[in-house]
């Protein structure tokens, strides 16, 4: 179990408390040192954009979520809009790969 003085989520500050507290950089909440971290963190989902249905759009591998023709740009698609799936390629991580989609049929 995690306490708060050796949480690496903490912003390292000192609040003005008796005792001191600390503020949590995930919840915005303030703890005391001697606080148990309550943090809860998901593991997380990969995903990747897919042409499913040779539309021109990308479509998340995960929840289905589409990203329209018009809106692509691979740079800020690295993650699901919807279910927040981190977007991986044959090419490492990233958007939609259209070469290492025709490479892997």
């Amino acid at each position: 179990m995690k306490y708060c003085n050796s949480c690496e989520y903490t912003d390292n500050l000192m609040y003005t408390s008796l005792p001191p507290q600390v503020k949590c950089t995930i919840t915005g909440e303030f703890h005391y040192l001697s606080e148990k971290c309550n943090v809860k963190f998901e593991p997380v989902r990969l995903g990747r954009w897919e042409d499913t249905y040779n539309d021109g759009n990308w479509h998340c591998s995960e929840c289905g979520a589409i990203v329209e023709k018009d809106e692509q740009d691979r740079h800020f698609w690295r993650r699901c809009y919807h279910c927040g799936a981190v977007m991986v390629s044959l090419m490492g991580l990233g958007g939609y790969n259209k070469e290492s989609d025709d490479e892997s049929k």
